[in-house]
């Protein structure tokens, strides 16, 4: 899970991909079930896709994170990869919302509160007599 505040400045995003390309994030707003689609220049550091993106979240919500990969930020890299030039893909922009991969899901909790844990000191440890016998 991924916890990030209320804020209106730019907040940094980072996960392990399925895949080294990202470029559009898919926010599920779990309480009433609304999508915001998020634009963003992902960078490869050691594995982890990382961008600084501003969020528009509410507190104390959660989020469905779905991170994807559209066809055409594969075909740019490979382009600029062999020394070639994007001008545009706006011309392209249809073709890229249908054929998109997933790369992450994850969940997101909107928060303002610094100290906060998942757990919260909620896990109890439960004592057991089970003797078992191993032949």
């Amino acid at each position: 899970m991924i916890i990030l505040k209320p804020i209106s400045t730019a907040q940094t995003i980072q996960f392990i991909g399925r895949q080294d390309l990202c470029d559009t994030l898919v926010l599920r707003d779990e309480q009433d079930n609304t999508e915001v689609t998020l634009y963003a220049d992902f960078e490869l550091n050691k594995y982890y896709l990382r961008a600084d993106i501003i969020f528009d979240l509410r507190e104390d919500r959660f989020y469905n994170l779905t991170a994807y990969k559209s066809l055409l930020s594969e075909y740019e890299y490979r382009v600029e990869s062999d020394g070639g030039v994007v001008e545009s893909l706006t011309c392209l922009s249809d073709y890229s919302s249908e054929n998109r991969e997933i790369v992450y899901k994850d969940k997101i909790f909107c928060t303002s509160q610094t100290d906060y844990s998942i757990n919260n000191g909620d896990y109890t440890q439960h004592e057991s007599n089970n003797d078992y016998i191993t032949y």
